[in-house]
């Protein structure tokens, strides 16, 4: 059964969107919604002196109402702000068990030459997946031929009536915006991912959850993360 997500681009989500991207067989990064000043997109949260701390990639001011895939990263200060992140990485993580491995990675993956924040977020998700073994076919809502006029519930079965798909899952948290009836009538499955978070070690300090993957990456090995992105649940309404 072909298997749908759709969800805005983030840069390093948390282990949820992990989760929703390897449950699917193809991912549509909804690089045309519109773009909200201090949402995920651009920044994240990892765990720094066992507190969590923003990691913020700087944006270009644009007018109201812009697209995702509108932005780019403020270039007069985006390289020195991608060695503070890293540098941030490497205070936070340094004695994590993992790090040797991962740092190395997060240091390719962020130093691309890549000024578009849309492109830039679906890179950081797509190495990562190459890093995990997860094959996932990745589109852009801004290249698919679809009715552009069409809102909400109606768009997105759209899209996943053009890409022939028959299972659409969406996080958890959209369990009231869709209509089962909707996606039924038009030969889809409609479900929603529930994500369950088990703690583990971070150091010394108690568990602080819904941190970026790259904490999750940073205190287990990659057989573990495999494991941990399996603990979830669909739920049909």
């Amino acid at each position: 059964m072909k298997t749908i997500a759709i969800m805005q681009p983030y840069i390093f989500p948390y282990i949820g969107y992990f989760q929703l991207l390897g449950a699917v067989d193809v991912f549509v990064s909804y690089d045309t919604a519109q773009y909200i000043k201090g949402g995920w997109i651009n920044r994240n949260r990892i765990l720094f002196q066992e507190a969590p701390k923003y990691i913020t990639f700087p944006v270009r001011k644009r007018q109201l109402n812009s697209l995702i895939n509108e932005h780019l990263f403020a270039d007069n200060i985006i390289i020195k702000e991608k060695n503070k992140i890293l540098s941030v990485l490497q205070q936070s993580y340094s004695k994590a068990p993992f790090f040797n491995v991962v740092y190395p990675l997060l240091e390719d993956i962020i130093n691309i030459d890549e000024s578009n924040v849309a492109r830039f977020a679906e890179h950081t998700q797509k190495e990562i997946l190459k890093y995990m073994g997860i094959d996932v076919e990745y589109k852009r809502s801004s290249e698919l031929d679809f009715d552009k006029s069409l809102k909400g519930q109606d768009r997105v079965v759209e899209i996943v009536k053009k890409l022939c798909g028959k299972r659409y899952i969406n996080p958890i948290g959209g369990l009231e915006l869709y209509s089962s009836k909707e996606f039924i009538l038009n030969g889809i499955e409609l479900r929603f991912l529930k994500s369950e978070v088990k703690p583990y070690q971070q150091f010394s300090n108690d568990f602080v959850p819904n941190l970026s993957i790259l904490d999750v990456l940073m205190f287990n090995s990659k057989e573990e993360t495999l494991k941990r992105l399996k603990q979830f649940e669909l739920i049909q309404k």
